[in-house]
């Protein structure tokens, strides 16, 4: 682990001498940055589509066995008309 912090020292003193490289490297971390945000929102969203997705097939299951609407909106958490749309 210390050759990876010394290595780490020595980069960051180049970059503190050299304004244009201490820039790029800004850049960069933002950009990695930015990246990490996506991703991790886009499997945040994957992650609520999926949920409603599968209330929907439980709602479904549930109206052709006859289960009351109410009783399955407080089980799915899906509005009751939307229920009766599927």
């Amino acid at each position: 682990m210390d050759r990876v912090i010394q290595k780490t020292e020595v980069r960051a003193a180049h970059l503190s001498k050299d304004k244009e490289a201490l820039r790029a490297y800004e850049i960069r971390q933002m950009a990695l940055s930015d990246r990490t945000s996506g991703i991790n929102y886009a499997r945040r969203e994957g992650t609520k589509t999926g949920e409603k997705q599968n209330a929907i097939e439980i709602a479904r299951n549930l109206k052709v066995l006859g289960v009351p609407f109410g009783q399955t909106a407080r089980s799915t958490g899906l509005a009751e008309a939307r229920i009766r749309e599927l």
